[in-house]
């Protein structure tokens, strides 16, 4: 079972944050616009990945 996630993600000098997903299986990690793309992506990743 893989499990991919969505965090919000502040670096320096950020004021609104970046949506990204990653996937603790293989270690993708992916910028998104909006919360529901990056909840999207990290639902549609770990049902397609191999790693895990």
């Amino acid at each position: 079972m893989v499990i991919a996630v969505s965090v919000l993600v502040y670096e320096s000098g950020d004021v609104f944050g970046t949506w990204v997903s990653y996937c603790l299986g293989c270690g993708a990690v992916v910028r998104h616009v909006s919360e529901a793309a990056a909840n999207e992506a990290a639902a549609a990743h770990a049902d397609a990945c191999g790693v895990g």
